[in-house]
């Protein structure tokens, strides 16, 4: 990269900052500054509580849109990077109402964006750019030495007493272990090892783990907002066994097992108990070509394109 980088300010949906190490989106946001930092730009992270601090700071916004709405008075570019389509019909209509006030609507999802402009007609540019991992972190290890089922999230799934992934995976006969709050009183509270995992240990689990479980909200699930969990377990080489996640690209499909009952998670249990070495060292392989098209490096790259079309080419 060449020229002087642009002053950026990524907006999050964090509502206490002091629990910020506690939310997803603050790592993602973290991982995301950190590879826009690493070609050259100047880049800020907002909770919610400070949107609207030292609003002069940025030539740019980006919204993680998760739970909150971009204000559209603030007459600063910005992009509307849709990480998670909301929980209800009324979270997409406000959705699409913020399409036509961004600069650039980036669908974490391979099929949303194109569903939403034929739902929702809007003129504003539009790409997809998913979820992604840090390569730093999640990496697939030297060695195969691997053993255990885990899952790390908290259990807030609406309507259900567990995550469903976790209760077909129980119901199914698996030794799941279990890293995250919420599960106290449910069938699931004598699996779980702790009830807060650091991100920066979460990589280490994977690379341990036999099998990763994943599983989505039932809006990402329906309109393919794939999880970064997903992205994490694959890059760390694990195996995974996921809900029937919508989008997932096909060349993640070898190595991820889309289930929708206990029957078939422990079809896809024993599936990946009977892999020869083959299938081992395919994986490992796969893991390490994420880097060049899922990491946070990559989707670094294509923000920076993007501030190019909208702002120009750097000074």
């Amino acid at each position: 990269m060449t020229g002087q980088g642009w002053k950026i300010a990524i907006k999050t949906s964090v509502r206490r900052p002091r629990k910020r190490l506690k939310w997803g989106d603050w790592h993602f946001a973290v991982g995301i500054a950190e590879a826009l930092e690493a070609i050259g730009h100047n880049v800020r992270i907002d909770c919610l509580p400070e949107w609207s601090r030292d609003p002069h700071f940025s030539d740019i916004d980006i919204n993680l849109r998760g739970y909150d709405a971009y204000p559209d008075d603030t007459g600063k570019p910005h992009i509307l990077w849709v990480i998670y389509p909301g929980k209800k019909a009324r979270n997409r209509l406000d959705l699409s109402r913020e399409y036509n006030a961004a600069d650039h609507v980036m669908f974490a999802s391979l099929t949303d964006g194109e569903n939403e402009r034929l739902r929702t007609p809007y003129t504003t540019p539009s790409s997809t750019l998913m979820q992604a991992f840090d390569d730093r972190v999640m990496f697939p290890p030297e060695q195969e030495k691997r053993s255990g089922i885990a899952f790390v999230g908290s259990n807030h799934m609406p309507g259900h007493p567990m995550r469903p992934i976790v209760a077909m995976a129980l119901e199914a006969g698996l030794d799941v272990k279990l890293y995250g709050p919420g599960w106290t009183g449910t069938p699931a509270e004598p699996h779980v090892v702790q009830d807060f995992l650091p991100n920066d240990q979460v990589g280490e689990l994977y690379r341990s783990a036999q099998i990763v479980l994943c599983d989505h909200f039932p809006s990402m699930r329906q309109f393919g907002y794939v999880s970064n969990r997903l992205f994490d377990a694959l890059a760390c080489g694990a195996p995974v066994i996921v809900d029937n996640v919508q989008g997932l690209p096909s060349a993640f499909a070898p190595h991820v097992w889309r289930c929708t009952s206990p029957d078939e998670v422990r079809a896809a249990y024993d599936a990946i108990l009977a892999e020869d070495s083959q299938e081992h060292v395919s994986r490992q392989g796969f893991a390490r070509s994420m880097i060049d098209l899922h990491s946070f490096k990559a989707r670094a790259l294509a923000i920076d394109r993007i501030i190019a079309d909208i702002l120009g080419p750097r000074s």
